[in-house]
């Protein structure tokens, strides 16, 4: 599936903020039209770009972290192409191909964003839904949203669970600053693609994962919807304790040394709340299962789940 991200080919070798110009790209028609796989979709905050291959059996529907977009489910979704299995997946607002609006960027807005490209795909029955890091707040919202849509729960290294106490910032709700903008970009943006190794437990190796990341810096609005998201996020229990009430299956996949989302700040919460679930602990490894341990995770995620 990586073939679907050709367009990277005359970013990646510009390395940084000091030898590329941040926030330089705009994601417009043109832009769009430069996309040679994957498809987009005008939804009501903007255009979304996503991947959909018609199977049997139930739909699986992936949702990404929060600012590493839909690539870095490219093995699972190969996967579930060779097992025959319906399987979607999208880059949320902000991030990706997907369009940068400006708006903020909450996890009402990435559910609807899922919840909108399903029925435009025209996609009613149940599906299973799994969403890594952040994508596990989206899949929360999406499932306490519409709980008669959903299959089964696959929760990987997800946020949202790690502390009844946890809330947005003082200022949630606020719009972004262009001051805030430019310092972000300022400071953050030369060690950002670089800052993914701390995803992996081996940080070693990774040098085309972190030149996958880089296009994204010459995004416009890139900073903005990360702010934005960072400004906005909240404390998920009540939609994580309407889940435990439902009857559906749900499943955690954590590694072991997540130091992202850790595993210890977010069990007790997770089996409290969600008594039914079950928890798969990957040892010696990261918040990228799927990723490091890809084979105990394929063995857990499609032998064992679904």
């Amino acid at each position: 599936m990586l073939k679907q991200h050709l367009y990277l080919i005359t970013l990646v070798a510009l390395s940084s903020c000091a030898t590329m110009d941040c926030e330089s790209v705009e994601k417009d028609a043109d832009f769009r039209s430069s996309i040679v796989e994957g498809q987009f979709i005008q939804l009501d905050a903007g255009h979304t770009y996503y991947n959909y291959s018609p199977g049997t059996g139930t739909p699986l529907v992936l949702v990404h972290s929060f600012s590493v977009p839909s690539y870095q489910w490219d093995h699972t979704t190969d996967l579930a192409i060779e097992r025959g299995l319906p399987v979607i997946s999208l880059d949320l607002y902000g991030r990706g191909n997907s369009s940068n609006p400006d708006t903020t960027y909450t996890v009402e807005l990435f559910a609807d964003q899922v919840i909108q490209l399903l029925d435009h795909l025209g996609i009613q029955e149940k599906v299973n839904l799994s969403g890594i890091s952040m994508g596990g707040r989206v899949i929360s919202q999406i499932a306490s949203q519409q709980p008669d849509r959903i299959n089964a729960l696959i929760f990987v290294s997800p946020a949202g669970f790690a502390d009844d106490a946890e809330t947005a910032g003082p200022v949630a709700g606020s719009a972004i600053t262009e001051e805030e903008i430019e310092e972000f970009i300022e400071t953050d943006f030369p060690n950002r693609a670089e800052g993914q190794r701390e995803d992996f437990l081996d940080k070693e190796g990774l040098d085309g994962w972190i030149d996958l990341y880089r296009p994204q810096l010459r995004f416009k609005h890139f900073a903005r919807a990360l702010l934005s998201t960072n400004r906005n996020a909240r404390e998920m229990s009540e939609e994580n304790k309407k889940i435990g009430q439902q009857d559906y299956p749900v499943h955690f996949i954590w590694g072991a040394d997540d130091v992202v989302c850790p595993l210890e700040d977010g069990r007790y919460n997770a089996l409290r709340w969600i008594p039914r679930a079950e928890l798969h602990v990957v040892d010696a490894c990261g918040h990228m299962p799927h990723i490091e341990k890809t084979e105990v995770f394929d063995r857990i995620f499609f032998d064992i789940i679904l």
